[in-house]
């Protein structure tokens, strides 16, 4: 949310690839819950552990990233 007003108000990153992280990032969730619909606790479990390993790596990159 605080990309997005930042972005609003024409403050642009120095690194383009913070666009790309952010959206990724936001979409992690969604695309966990899709790919674990209706599998095993066990096969839901891992699927949700490396989103939230693939959330952690994205949300260091735009800290990286971020101008």
């Amino acid at each position: 949310m605080l990309g997005l007003g930042v972005a609003i108000t024409d403050h642009i990153p120095r690194d383009p690839l913070h666009i790309v992280y952010g959206a990724l990032a936001v979409g992690v969730v969604p695309g966990a819950a899709i790919v674990a619909g209706e599998r095993t606790d066990v096969r839901r479990t891992v699927i949700w552990a490396i989103a939230g390993i693939v959330l952690a790596i994205l949300v260091l990159r735009l800290f990286q990233t971020g101008g």
